[in-house]
């Protein structure tokens, strides 16, 4: 037989292996729940982002552990801190805010289709629930803003790094007034005005900043204290002359969906490394079986 019929005949054998066995595979992984790990095989880069996240370190947080030892171990703390948690076994799934905590369970066909997601402020609302209602009391919640407009939805930061930036995509107009301000040539930034530090201890879900969005009377006199009474310095302010900071929000652009890796495409790429490996290992198949076949002979 011709030495290159017999490499591809070698080469497909291993290509058949190799997408019988990468078929099973993506069956196997797209069955059941999903977990971190299933989903690091397709999205690595979203996993990374994850495990850098708060969600990530929801279980193992010192300040969380020591809050949690403080209160006795309450099972109800891990209703948020864990994913998959039974209340009446205690047992859970896994220890921080994993994949499945987010996405629908057995999202059909995934990945033929795209892992379903509650997108609604609702779903962060159930666990950070103080920060929620700050949220929903807000201009942002009542122009229904929500979370995942702002925040990253893997590594839970912002989706700019530069909050001037992040707010200007929306409050166009405020931001370019104000970088003509004396605040802003003072080096002072939105969140440092409309997102105070909050002092309280952290209760059902709180952040650290405020999400009200409103500017307080403390925020002010943490600068201008000085200037509160004095009657020498001010300001004159035409009523309703300074523009509203909280403006009806337009549209934002949310970063698209990852593309789903294909099954197909999986099998592709699988046949065409099993047929190289095959042809590639054919010269040395040949002679192994030729050499089993003296020893019976």
């Amino acid at each position: 037989m011709n030495q290159k019929v017999k490499r591809l005949l070698f080469g497909s054998f291993f290509a058949l292996v190799a997408i019988i066995f990468s078929t099973a595979f993506a069956g196997a992984t797209t069955s059941g729940q999903p977990t971190a790990t299933d989903c690091q095989v397709c999205h690595p880069q979203f996993t990374q982002s994850w495990q850098s996240s708060a969600h990530a370190k929801s279980m193992t947080n010192p300040v969380f552990q020591a809050a949690w030892k403080e209160s006795g171990n309450k099972s109800s703390c891990l209703a948020c801190h864990a994913t998959g948690f039974d209340l009446g076994t205690g047992n859970w799934e896994s220890g921080n805010v994993s994949c499945k905590a987010c996405h629908a369970a057995g999202s059909g066909d995934h990945p033929d289709t795209v892992m379903a997601i509650n997108r609604g402020a609702d779903l962060c609302g159930a666990c950070h629930k103080d920060t929620y209602f700050e949220w929903q009391l807000s201009e942002h919640g009542n122009t229904e803003l929500v979370c995942i407009d702002c925040h990253a939805v893997h590594d839970t930061g912002l989706k700019k790094e530069d909050v001037f930036e992040l707010c200007s995509s929306c409050h166009t107009a405020q931001t370019t007034n104000f970088t003509h301000s004396e605040h802003a040539q003072a080096g002072l930034s939105c969140s440092d005005c409309h997102l105070a530090s909050i002092d309280a201890e952290p209760g059902e879900g709180r952040a650290t900043l405020a999400h009200s969005f409103r500017v307080a009377l403390s925020t002010c006199s943490a600068c201008h204290a000085s200037q509160m009474h004095n009657s020498k310095v001010g300001v004159d302010i035409e009523p309703d002359s300074t523009p509203d900071a909280m403006a009806a929000v337009e549209s934002l652009s949310v970063s698209a969906d990852p593309q789903p890796a294909s099954p197909g495409i999986l099998a592709m790429i699988s046949g065409l490394i099993g047929m190289a490996s095959g042809m590639i290992l054919a010269p040395w198949l040949e002679r192994w079986y030729r050499q089993i076949n003296r020893e019976n002979e």
